[in-house]
């Protein structure tokens, strides 16, 4: 949901900010690495990504963003033809 709306508005850059709890820090590292990994198809720059301690110290800040996986242009299309909803077949 939140890459979508993301990339909704892409061209754009993103800064991450990541706080909470262990669930929360997850979601956002991934949200954070699948938009590094096909931001250079969408149009969509990671910035910044940062963690804010749970002490309330100062952010810690990403040195890169990994990507999760490298993708082809071929690849990214044929994910994103997987994404698409498929036609309901009628009948029983």
């Amino acid at each position: 949901m939140l890459r979508g709306m993301i990339e909704g508005n892409a061209p754009c850059d993103v800064v991450i900010g990541i706080a909470g709890d262990r669930w929360v820090t997850t979601i956002l590292s991934f949200l954070a690495m699948a938009l590094a990994t096909v931001g250079g198809f969408t149009n969509i720059s990671i910035n910044r990504v940062f963690v804010m301690p749970s002490d309330k110290g100062e952010p810690v800040d990403w040195p890169i963003v990994p990507r999760l996986i490298d993708l082809s242009l071929v690849e990214y299309r044929f994910l994103r033809y997987l994404q698409r909803p498929q036609p309901s077949q009628g009948g029983c």
